[in-house]
């Protein structure tokens, strides 16, 4: 059943990436999750984990952070999650290393998307399990290079991210 929930939360992840252009892309995998936590627990904390889920991936972009990532390009003046931001521009070691700061701002990134999660199913270890998310999308950078899905990996990011966060939040709730 985890494999089963892991692979439609990252189809789904994907979807909200962009994988289709289809109206609404966004509100599919909040759905799935809320969906699924309404199966194992009760409904009121499956309206509320939507909520949290669209909330979480809503709050702010983070193509900045993961293009730094990806491709070490930086741009200083874009501005994407203010609390990120301002946490990092003045650490002039990780400014200068677009990379290593595409790495911890995507998972910073990550945080926050799983953290409100976290605290709508009442887990910690959910919680934290964003900060995966800067290695999930560099693992997609470095598959990118053996199969060329395009984005420079961040396609193959978004499949890995769909997993872990399915897969994790099925543990959770079971």
């Amino acid at each position: 059943m985890v494999w089963l929930i892991a692979v439609l939360s990252s189809f789904l992840w994907r979807v909200r990436g962009g994988l289709f252009d289809i109206p609404a892309n966004k509100i599919y995998f909040p759905l799935f999750v809320g969906g699924l936590t309404w199966y194992f627990r009760d409904f009121n904390c499956g309206l509320i984990t939507t909520i949290a889920a669209y909330t979480g991936q809503q709050l702010y972009g983070w193509g900045k952070y993961i293009t730094a990532l990806l491709t070490g390009k930086l741009d200083p003046n874009e501005k994407e999650c203010e609390l990120i931001d301002e946490l990092l521009e003045n650490i002039e070691y990780i400014t200068s290393r677009p990379k290593l700061y595409g790495f911890i701002t995507t998972s910073l990134s990550g945080l926050i998307v799983t953290f409100i999660v976290g605290l709508a199913v009442n887990s910690i270890p959910f919680m934290v399990g964003g900060l995966c998310a800067g290695l999930l999308y560099w693992l997609g950078g470095q598959t990118n290079k053996i199969y060329d899905l395009g984005k420079c990996g961040w396609n193959w990011g978004e499949i890995y991210a769909g997993f872990v966060y399915g897969a994790g939040l099925y543990c959770v709730l079971s």
